[in-house]
């Protein structure tokens, strides 16, 4: 699966950023440099995102000047987020589809799905925490996007009310109903995915992403009917720690699905065995039904 476009952004990024081939030849991480160039930028224009929109692929988001993490920074200075997973949405994504945004924070995936999937497709968004889901709800209606359904509800294997812990006000990414960072709590609401599934009438379901700080194995035990009757394709996080005792959820995700791991490359994807999984880094994975399983 070769990508044009991861290529050319690729390029755009090092003519803006050329100190990262710098960085390269010195065999320094580049993913580091390219976001503490990002953050020392971010400070310097951030203050004028504080009440208008930034403009990504004809659409507008809305950002969070003091936000650090690299969701604000390489949306606010690249206008792009995660370039690997981007360029692999918009090669599996079409128009009908229907999606389900597990963590959308401020909405970058959830608006590049609703331009990818059409007016004849639904996206399904889930952002748990007030500001952020605050900012969400205005980029969807700036943006006239009538494919978006919003829910302020936490997806988990838990109904009723739970705990939120508030990552750091630099870092709102960090939000988590599985880690406390000290940063204080909010409760908010809770519901598997099943349950909002079958209440929905069980439409049908091509994609779910997950981006929930480490608490995918929480999602998809609540969401067992729902890949079990659909096979819907995932995008999800491998953090290792969290999956330590999860291995019967392991077991069954890599007899279901054809698993891959999301690399940054214009091939956007290598196919990856149970056994060479990396149990010491965080890893984008992306996960197609196995074609007898559909």
């Amino acid at each position: 699966m070769f990508s044009w476009s991861y290529l050319s952004s690729s390029i755009l990024i090092i003519i803006r950023n050329p100190e990262i081939l710098v960085a390269t030849i010195q065999g320094k991480d580049v993913g580091v440099e390219l976001h503490n160039r990002r953050i020392k930028k971010w400070s310097e224009i951030g203050k004028n995102y504080a009440d208008k929109p930034k403009r990504i692929f004809d659409m507008q988001i809305f950002l969070i000047p003091e936000d650090y993490s690299t969701v604000s920074t390489s949306i606010g200075i690249d206008s792009i987020l995660d370039l690997p997973l981007t360029c692999l949405l918009s090669k599996v994504l079409k128009k009908g589809m229907n999606i389900v945004d597990v963590g959308a924070n401020l909405g970058y995936f959830t608006l590049l799905a609703s331009r990818l999937v059409g007016e004849n497709g639904t996206v399904f968004a889930f952002e748990p925490e007030g500001r952020n889901f605050q900012l969400l709800e205005k980029s969807v209606s700036v943006n006239n996007l009538h494919n978006v359904q919003l829910y302020q509800k936490a997806l988990s294997d838990k109904q009723g009310k739970i705990e939120l812990f508030l990552g750091d006000s630099s870092h709102p990414n960090d939000h988590s109903i599985g880690v406390d960072r000290g940063s204080g709590s909010v409760e908010i609401d809770s519901r598997t995915l099943d349950d909002f599934w079958i209440a929905s009438g069980k439409p049908r379901i091509d994609l779910v992403k997950i981006h929930v700080v480490g608490e995918d194995p929480s999602v998809l035990k609540g969401a067992e009917k729902l890949i079990s009757e659909t096979g819907p394709m995932l995008a999800i996080v491998f953090y290792p720690p969290r999956w330590v005792n999860e291995l019967e959820l392991e077991n069954k995700l890599f007899k279901r699905y054809d698993v891959f791991q999301i690399i940054e490359s214009p091939f956007l994807i290598k196919k990856l065995e149970q056994n060479n999984l990396n149990r010491s880094i965080p890893t984008g994975l992306f996960l197609f039904p196995k074609k007898d399983r559909r």
